[in-house]
């Protein structure tokens, strides 16, 4: 339900409580039965029903997020899933092929990928239904499953708001002990971090991760939790949102991806 129809029902049920309060008053000019005190009584009754009433519409109408934070989910035009990210595509869906030094395998459990002699090994949704996508509102979420629990060098990414061929965007990582952060592309050679934090994970359990855009907004989310609340001043043309394994050495744990979905 909408505030501003909640706020409306509300202002309803408050009109209907006020006049009820003051009928002795009404009736009063018939019929001489009520004291002062009762009158009275009645009085601050329906000034106090008012008053709760007003202070229920406005707080309905108030950004509440400022009191608990709210889930943002665009209005999707068109959902698309895959179980397996990359594997069997569907007619008219297209992934970018891995190049040198990455390993890419699928199953029944999902996409594993691992970096062998470079620093990422990702993996783009190129096209939809033969189309390309835009970026502007949309969500887009996996669940992840670390391989290698004790290795917290490797890390999971979502990759978003990348034009093919040129370098933007951002990636949203996560290590197996639960340490996130989110990069912003600046250049083929500059990436700089935007914020960073931590939750609690279990490092042996699948983790889903989550990007959400909407109205010059980026939301970021792990296992539901809200981590990432900021700007997003990007002004994506159709482009891409990718699968991604970052490490620290030369060769990365590898990491399973399943339960893709995006929202445009």
């Amino acid at each position: 339900m909408s505030n501003l129809i909640f706020a409306l029902i509300t202002a309803v049920i408050g009109f209907i409580a006020f006049i009820v309060s003051f009928i002795p008053i009404f009736l009063k000019i018939k019929s001489r039965i009520y004291s002062k005190k009762i009158l009275i009584f009645y009085f601050i009754i329906g000034t106090g029903l008012t008053f709760l009433l007003l202070t229920t519409i406005i707080f309905s109408l108030y950004d509440h997020s400022l009191f608990y934070e709210i889930t943002p989910t665009p209005t999707p035009k068109y959902t698309f899933t895959q179980m397996a990210p990359f594997c069997n595509n569907p007619t008219g869906t297209t992934w970018s092929v891995p190049g040198p030094g990455i390993k890419a395998s699928c199953s029944s459990e999902g996409l594993t990928l691992q970096s062998i002699s470079n620093l990422y090994a990702q993996v783009e949704l190129n096209t939809i239904n033969e189309k390309p996508y835009y970026q502007n509102n949309f969500l887009v979420q996996v669940q992840i499953k670390f391989q290698n629990p004790n290795d917290s060098q490797t890390k999971a990414a979502l990759i978003i708001q990348t034009p093919q061929g040129s370098f933007s965007g951002y990636i949203f990582t996560i290590n197996s002990v639960g340490q996130w952060d989110l990069q912003q592309i600046i250049s083929g050679n500059q990436i700089i971090t935007t914020t960073a934090g931590s939750v609690n994970i279990a490092p042996s359990r699948p983790v889903t991760i989550k990007l959400v855009a909407q109205d010059k907004m980026l939301y970021g989310f792990i296992n539901a939790e809200r981590v990432v609340s900021m700007n997003n001043n990007l002004k994506p043309s159709p482009n891409q949102v990718g699968l991604l394994v970052e490490q620290n050495g030369n060769t990365s744990s590898p990491i399973t991806f399943s339960n893709f979905m995006l929202e445009t």
